[in-house]
């Protein structure tokens, strides 16, 4: 979301749409989470590539902060609440209604009271399980002026943001899951600290402007070798993790492909530094084809499960082995979802208040080092 005349970042072109493909791949490879035993090699599969591709939604998060949050983005309040935040407030109400009428003319259910129920789930906004993700992101925009004021003060008080959000909101959330001395004391106490400002994922909001950041002082090898361990790292740990509370309590885990364990925190850490180090084609032709293969993926996003439950109900792949069910099934859906976000965009009216589409700025050309 940069503004008008302002370079873009090709990495991050790149980024949002590996992460957008993850998204994808965390739907699908739910199925084997449901599916089989813990103890088996396919749960085990499917828990790693559900476990990557939760990746996906904090990418998103640290793209935003890193993009809104930023020196360069040229913040101006009424200008930014008049156009982007309406229009993604348009685009997630068009979503809404979208959404009830496919479910509407799907079920063929046309008397007034399944109507009316569907006039009423409008109203409140409720559609496909992926939805919260906008409104949350409308929250965070509400309070875009206080969080670019906490990135503006002293260095010190970004770190201590981040530090104390990974505190309470990752690391605590996590520990607290084991049995350890007097755990209910610390419980308690955390419990009742309202840490307001740092919970949920408006702390990965703000660590994505500061992994930017970090990223900044090293080189782009660096950067690579070091974002490769850590995400090797946090997939290893969070299949570990799952094995050893199942066994613990009793029945099957998945708290470690959650979006606040530490072990998520860790990859999707690892995947945004490892971005920061790869090297793009210094070509205007290669940026602009990028950034406009990027600008669909909230299309992709919005529209990819509609797209999953016919591939479901069809059963398109039910007899190929899930090592390759899996994949197939994510590469397809993500595949046809590109497709038919790319031919409604062509739409008038449709590629801006819907898809939420705007203009393609030109690409950044040269960076520092490490940058």
């Amino acid at each position: 979301m940069k503004e008008k005349g302002q370079s873009r970042d090709v990495r991050l072109d790149i980024l949002r749409i590996l992460a957008c493909f993850l998204i994808v791949l965390s739907h699908v490879s739910a199925e084997g989470l449901d599916a089989f035993p813990i103890d088996t090699l396919s749960w085990k599969y499917s828990h790693v590539l559900n476990t990557v591709g939760h990746t996906g939604t904090v990418l998103f998060l640290f793209i935003s902060g890193s993009l809104l949050l930023s020196e360069e983005y040229q913040f101006t309040p009424k200008r930014f609440y008049a156009r982007n935040f309406l229009r993604l407030l348009i685009s997630y109400c068009a979503w809404v209604v979208i959404y009830h009428l496919v479910g509407f003319l799907g079920r063929g259910q046309y008397s007034w009271p399944f109507v009316k129920d569907m006039i009423i789930n409008i109203i409140k906004g409720e559609a496909g399980y992926h939805f919260w993700y906008v409104p949350m992101l409308l929250g965070i925009y509400l309070i875009l002026p206080m969080l670019r004021a906490i990135c503006r003060a002293e260095k010190s008080v970004v770190n201590y943001f981040v530090a104390l959000f990974f505190v309470v909101q990752v690391l605590f959330s996590t520990i607290k899951l084991f049995e350890f001395p007097y755990k209910y004391l610390l419980v308690s106490l955390m419990d009742r600290i309202p840490f307001t400002l740092v919970n949920h994922y408006v702390g990965y909001f703000v660590m994505g402007y500061w992994l930017t950041g970090v990223a900044r002082k090293f080189t782009p090898s660096l950067n690579r070798w070091r974002g490769g361990v850590l995400f090797v790292t946090g997939i290893v740990g969070s299949l570990l993790g799952e094995i050893y509370l199942t066994v613990q309590n009793g029945y099957k885990s998945i708290f470690f492909n959650s979006l606040f364990s530490v072990t998520m925190c860790v990859s999707a850490v690892g995947l945004f530094i490892m971005n920061r180090g790869i090297s793009v084609k210094d070509s205007p032709d290669f940026g602009r084809r990028i950034a406009r293969i990027s600008q669909l993926t909230f299309g992709v996003y919005m529209l990819h499960p509609l797209i999953l439950g016919e591939a479901m109900k069809i059963s398109l792949t039910d007899r190929i082995p899930i090592g390759l069910r899996l994949p197939l099934l994510t590469v397809l859906v993500f595949g046809i979802s590109m497709l038919v976000t790319w031919l409604l965009s062509w739409i008038p009216g449709v590629r801006e208040w819907v898809l939420y589409q705007a203009h393609t700025p030109k690409h950044k050309q040269k960076e520092g080092k490490g940058n």
